[in-house]
């Protein structure tokens, strides 16, 4: 895992956000879950967030553009 303090403390608050949130879709019927789907994170295992961490480091990038669940990443410079 990275060293980097920032992305070990918004990883950790992400993987709680989504143990909270999947313990309460699983409460919700179908078309409450279509209906509040927007308000989920999308998931995405650790292993994938550490992949991408490390090729927006390497990429010494200085704005990332996220769009659904795509990622632009454009070098200024």
């Amino acid at each position: 895992m990275p060293t980097d303090i920032k992305f070990n403390t918004v990883l950790a608050e992400y993987q709680d956000r989504m143990l909270d949130e999947n313990e309460r879709m699983t409460s919700l019927s179908v078309s409450e879950r279509i209906e509040h789907g927007d308000e989920f994170l999308l998931s995405v295992e650790e292993e994938a967030a550490i992949f991408i961490h490390l090729l927006i480091k390497s990429s010494k990038v200085k704005s990332v553009l996220e769009t659904c669940t795509s990622m632009i990443i454009k070098r200024f410079g």
